[in-house]
């Protein structure tokens, strides 16, 4: 039997989730056995046993959006102490975490049918930037994303596997009633 060495490059990125799930699976199977021993201690391996279950949930979130997206498309993403940059092709955008309204990913048609996913991010001076899903270093937004109140992480997992032209509101900041924003009829 014969070891493809191409198989570890395609692995490594589910050794993350993999890994805390088992270490998850282990902690809490053996908390609960030493608490219905009756050992008061056994919160301690349950306890971190919850903890990896959930990192492992949140490694294979990142996962999941990461294979929908690429580093082969247009622009590039930089994210620095708060800051998100886009540089693409036609222009770009420089946003703030504090300044933005809402966060959206638009699913357009792509060429030949292929469907591809565009974030969608607006703040408070009006302004709308369209970042590709597969622009280099896109799929670090929802890290970044992710620390604003309320953001939904799965939203971005069922928008980023749906296959077909779609809109999907993902976070709005709390009491934002700004006017509804125009999309960019050339994305859809």
């Amino acid at each position: 039997m014969s070891f493809n060495p191409n198989a570890a490059k395609h692995l490594r990125p589910y050794a993350e989730p993999v890994l805390f799930g088992i270490l998850g699976a282990f902690g809490l199977y053996k908390g609960v056995d030493l608490l219905w021993r009756g050992a008061w201690f056994g919160l301690v391996p349950t306890i971190l046993g919850a903890i990896a279950a959930l990192v492992a949930v949140a490694a294979a979130q990142k996962l999941l959006v990461a294979k929908r997206s690429g580093r082969d498309g247009p622009g590039i993403v930089l994210i620095d102490e708060g800051r998100i940059s886009f540089f693409g092709p036609f222009g770009g955008a420089v946003m703030t975490l504090d300044d933005l309204t809402s966060v959206e990913i638009t699913i357009a048609s792509g060429p030949g049918g292929t469907a591809s996913p565009y974030w969608v991010l607006g703040d408070l001076t009006g302004a709308v930037v369209h970042i590709p899903s597969t622009a280099e270093h896109a799929e670090e937004l929802v890290d970044a994303l992710g620390t604003l109140p309320g953001f939904d992480r799965m939203a971005v997992v069922r928008a980023m596997a749906a296959q077909t032209p779609a809109h999907y509101e993902i976070w709005q900041r709390p009491g934002w009633r700004g006017r509804p924003r125009s999309h960019n009829a050339a994305l859809h």
